[in-house]
């Protein structure tokens, strides 16, 4: 009996020891990464989505551009976003961001991709991504 309760009793300890480890064993987020978007288009541009590359997936960041899922930038104009990337920390990712041209009045066309280049992704990284 007392064998069966030694059993019982250390399997929530294996358990939890198992996740843990698997929790650690991922990447770490690489943080306050500084992203610039910059604007030469030649058009007001309206960006709706920013993704960025984990293991050969495109993983959303999600709320970057507001309550209303975009952001409108004029041309020439730049903004800098302070984001943190989790499961990147020092390894090769890139940006993808998705946008479209302002064609007058309500219209907009599109949409449009952009890429960076890959870079190793560090704590505190400053990234430049000009949309053109």
């Amino acid at each position: 009996m007392n064998s069966l309760f030694a059993r019982l009793t250390s399997l929530p300890i294996v358990a939890f020891s198992v996740l843990f480890a698997c929790a650690t064993a991922q990447a770490a987020t690489c943080s306050d990464v500084e992203l610039t978007l910059a604007n030469y288009t030649g058009h007001e541009i309206k960006m709706t989505q920013l993704q960025y590359r984990k293991d050969g997936v495109w993983n959303t960041k999600t709320g970057i551009f507001g309550v209303d899922g975009h952001q409108k930038l004029e041309d020439g104009w730049g903004i800098t976003y302070t984001i943190n990337l989790p499961g990147v920390d020092g390894e090769s990712t890139d940006f993808k961001l998705k946008y479209y041209l302002h064609a007058g009045g309500a219209q907009w066309d599109g949409p449009y991709y952009e890429y960076n280049g890959a870079f190793t992704c560090n704590d505190g990284d400053v990234v430049f991504m000009e949309i053109d």
